[in-house]
């Protein structure tokens, strides 16, 4: 979808003090808002998430995606806990992922900060982690994140946001390796938008249920504000959600 700037009375986006791809802050019990820096550079951003302390995984992961984060390679599998999080409310994934045949399921892929070693190892935090079926983990939701780093080599810049939810409160648990019960997402979404060479903002949205691990992302294509209805959060909040064209 193409979606328009909100009209400051200028022309131009009022500065918020908040980065434009972040949703608006939600009283959501028991979470708090972290951010990362790049380690290449400690004035630019890297990432920010939404983390749950009593569900222990963040509900979202905000970021900007371009290609000098993307440099092929730099995978370190360093698998450790948040420096900006307590460690207790932080599943243990040291040595092995949950307990059944869940993995470490990235929110934030590897390969979208792969430039570097350093970078690279920001993906590995475990507040970064959620249970996810290795099937859905390496199947479609793998070939999503594919599509979204495809998408952001041909612009400028991507704003994503990538995240879980769930349908009710009648959570399925796994375990970490602390015996700690961790729930299991209902569903993982994605939402991007992006800046064309004519100024024009465009959307694109997908939510797909962690459930059967085949067929292609696209079979599960929706719309922003479809997507902020059903999670409650308002994406993109500097931007209006005027609907003009398909993606």
């Amino acid at each position: 979808h193409t979606i328009t700037l909100k009209d400051t009375g200028t022309g131009k986006v009022t500065e918020v003090g908040r980065y434009l791809e972040l949703p608006a802050k939600t009283a959501l019990p028991n979470t708090m808002e972290v951010q990362h820096m790049l380690p290449s550079n400690r004035s630019a951003r890297n990432y920010s998430l939404l983390y749950d302390t009593k569900m222990h995984l963040a509900h979202y992961f905000a970021y900007p995606l371009y290609k000098d984060l993307m440099a092929s390679g730099n995978r370190t599998n360093d698998w450790q806990y948040d420096p900006s999080i307590q460690r207790g409310f932080q599943p243990n994934l040291l040595g092995g992922s949950y307990v059944g045949n869940f993995s470490r399921g990235h929110q934030l892929p590897s390969a979208d900060r792969s430039a570097s070693r350093e970078l690279n190892r920001t993906t590995f935090y475990f507040s970064n982690m959620v249970p996810q079926n290795q099937k859905h983990n390496g199947g479609i939701w793998s070939n999503l994140e594919g599509q979204v780093r495809n998408l952001a080599n041909s612009v400028d810049t991507l704003y994503v946001v990538t995240g879980v939810g769930f349908d009710d409160t009648n959570y399925k648990y796994t375990r970490d390796n602390s015996g700690m019960a961790c729930p299991i997402p209902d569903y993982f979404y994605k939402v991007v938008v992006w800046r064309d060479r004519q100024e024009r903002w465009h959307s694109k949205a997908w939510c797909i249920p962690h459930k059967g691990f085949s067929g292609k992302p696209d079979n599960y294509k929706t719309t922003l504000s479809e997507m902020e209805t059903k999670t409650g959060f308002d994406f993109f909040p500097r931007l209006n959600d005027v609907t003009v064209l398909d993606n």
